[in-house]
């Protein structure tokens, strides 16, 4: 397994084998591409709910829930609209359009990166879908409904925001 020190300068060095335009942009152990997107992260409910019930967390499921309840597909992508990536139907990764064929995503636990629309790992998957972005309180209501759907008591939600 790679750390993200060490990804960050692997995808430096495939430059000369691989002409790219993947650059690093920064990295936070804590987050991954869902919450990130979504601007989940250092979200009270979302921390909360994530640290004390690991098994609900803005990750693939979540992605499916809100994209069969929620997000308004695009035709074609838009600056700051989502972008998810998908393999055999499935979910796989997000990012955000920041501007032509440009990317911004955060790479599971590694560092997050800019990068042409095509520049992902190959395990990202090759469809791509646009979503219009939701507003934070949006997708902080999305997921507290998400974390209900999952099993949780609006009292249960409220003590893991609490740290309790």
């Amino acid at each position: 397994k790679v750390d993200a020190i060490s990804h960050k300068g692997e995808v430096a060095n495939l430059r000369s084998q691989f002409p790219h335009t993947i650059t690093f942009e920064a990295w936070n152990h804590e987050e991954t591409c869902v919450p990130w997107a979504l601007r989940l992260t250092g979200d009270a409910v979302y921390e909360g709910v994530r640290r004390r019930h690991q098994e609900i967390f803005a990750g693939a499921a979540f992605a499916g829930w809100i994209c069969d309840r929620h997000l308004v597909e695009l035709p074609t992508p838009k600056l700051d609209c989502l972008v998810f990536y998908s393999a055999d139907e499935a979910f796989k990764h997000a990012g955000i359009m920041i501007g032509e064929d440009r990317v911004r995503s955060k790479w599971g636990e590694l560092p997050r990166y800019t990068h042409q629309l095509a520049e992902v790992p190959a395990n990202y998957g090759s469809r791509v879908s646009f979503f219009a972005r939701p507003s934070e309180q949006e997708a902080r209501d999305w997921f507290r409904a998400f974390a209900m759907h999952s099993g949780l008591t609006s009292e249960q939600i409220s003590l893991a925001q609490q740290g309790e």
